[in-house]
């Protein structure tokens, strides 16, 4: 069955669900519509929500390119499904199409179905394709298929009509989202997507700072009704955008599934920078963008941050390291040097925003105590198995992060402590890590060496 021929379906067999209209919030006013039951039969899944767009553009390119389609095919509408339904890290290909288990927020959903019924109509065009709740109608879909009619083989629907534009729709959605109970928000990658395609539709200049704080403002009350938090995800999207664009696959957001944090922290790197050395952004962007590459965790992105403002000198050290350490690679032209990222360590219930919506805009000198470093639990960096500088770009955060923060403290018998049990790690009677080094052809350790001793004739008469 096509639109066409669902839309005349839907108006032939729809009845009046006998209860009051809904109210429905559109475009700074209430509208009222009538409720109407209609066949399950005729509602379809909408493949373009973007509560899941990432994840679905993600499977698309696992089954080899294709398009969803659950119009037209049924094993498309049981992929679609199983990406609404299905926990993220028992997700798989089989058969030819996405199957899983159902995440503890399905199964909490589909108990409430059961013991109140629907307590919302769906929201639905005019040819069955459901614009809000999808998760609701995949659940019912699934369970007519495992229990035959049981008697939700009706449900309740309001029609939105063509009037009302994707935008304004994307605005109700968000509204919803904040004021219904068992509703999963959008995981990070398709928040920004969402909120990527209202700042388009807003006309919105990337490249101009005035035009992404206007947009924020004018999308504050769909992003926790703040704008400082609405110009962070703004930033966060126009250098994950950039990322892509820099690696020649733009778009390919799908590949950056569970790496949002680090572009939110990339994007207040950048507006510091824009702030205080505006000619400096280029130098901050290529240090970000070496330590997504590399995978360094976005706590130390943070820290560069911090670097940047407090250690002017170690920064240029950094940055003259990368520059170094990246020299002659670029990708392939023709690659694709992004790989599909590897989500089998995949928490089910992963925090829908890292950030604290009500942060303010960064202070110049940055010392925060609340941006705690969760590096032990965040997901690794992007897949990128052919980025060959990658073990050295590490090594030369490690030692100037590793620096950075020495230089922050004050306590100095801590600090001594500190360097006496390194070079003690580097030869004990256990064993010698310096000789196993020198043997191996590790380059550079005379001159590391030779720092160390100049370092110390320069402080021996301390011991006088």
């Amino acid at each position: 069955m096509d639109a066409t021929e669902r839309t005349a379906a839907i108006r032939v067999q729809r009845q009046p669900a006998n209860r009051p209209a809904e109210q429905l919030w559109i475009a700074d006013a209430w509208r009222s519509f009538e409720v109407w039951r209609v066949p399950l039969d005729l509602l379809v899944l909408n493949v373009e929500n973007r509560r899941f767009a990432a994840e679905r553009k993600y499977f698309e390119a696992k089954l080899g390119g294709l398009t969803l389609d659950p119009e037209n095919r049924e094993l498309d509408a049981l992929s679609l499904e199983s990406i609404l339904l299905d926990s993220i890290a028992s997700r798989r290909i089989e058969n030819g199409r996405v199957v899983g288990k159902p995440s503890k927020d399905t199964v909490a959903l589909e108990a409430d179905w059961l013991s109140r019924g629907q307590e919302r109509p769906f929201w639905i065009r005019p040819d069955g394709v459901a614009h809000n709740g999808n998760r609701r109608l995949a659940i019912m879909r699934r369970r007519r298929r495992r229990y035959g009619e049981d008697g939700n083989t009706w449900v309740e629907v309001v029609e939105i009509g063509d009037d009302i534009d994707e935008l304004t729709l994307f605005r109700m959605e968000q509204h919803e989202q904040l004021t219904e109970d068992y509703k999963v928000r959008y995981t990070d990658i398709n928040l920004l997507l969402a909120i990527r395609d209202a700042a388009e539709a807003s006309a919105i200049d990337w490249g101009d700072a005035d035009s992404i704080d206007r947009v924020a403002g004018e999308l504050r009350g769909l992003i926790g009704n703040n704008k400082n938090y609405a110009v962070t995800q703004l930033y966060a999207i126009k250098y994950m955008d950039a990322f892509l664009d820099d690696l020649n696959q733009a778009e390919a957001y799908e590949l950056l599934l569970r790496q949002i944090e680090r572009f939110r922290d990339v994007g207040k790197a950048m507006r510091q920078v824009q702030r205080l050395a505006p000619d400096r952004e280029e130098d901050m962007l290529d240090v970000c963008f070496a330590a997504i590459r590399s995978g360094i965790p976005h706590g130390d992105i943070r820290d560069i941050r911090k670097m940047f403002v407090n250690d002017r000198s170690r920064f240029d050290a950094l940055v003259a390291e990368i520059r170094e350490a990246e020299a002659g690679w670029e990708p392939a032209p023709g690659t694709q040097p992004l790989h599909e990222p590897d989500l089998r360590d995949a928490v089910e219930d992963e925090p829908d925003v890292i950030d604290d919506p009500d942060e303010d805009d960064e202070p110049d000198v940055v010392d925060d105590p609340d941006e705690d470093d969760d590096a032990d639990s965040e997901p690794p960096g992007p897949n990128m198995p052919d980025y060959e500088p990658a073990a050295n770009v590490r090594r030369s955060f490690d030692s100037q992060l590793d620096g950075f923060k020495a230089s922050q403290g004050t306590d100095v018998l801590k600090l001594l402590a500190e360097v006496v049990n390194r070079l003690e790690a580097l030869a004990s009677e256990n064993r010698n890590l310096l000789e196993d080094a020198r043997a191996a052809g590790v380059a550079g350790i005379d001159d590391e060496l030779a720092r160390i001793v100049t370092w110390v004739d320069e402080y021996t008469d301390h011991l006088k």
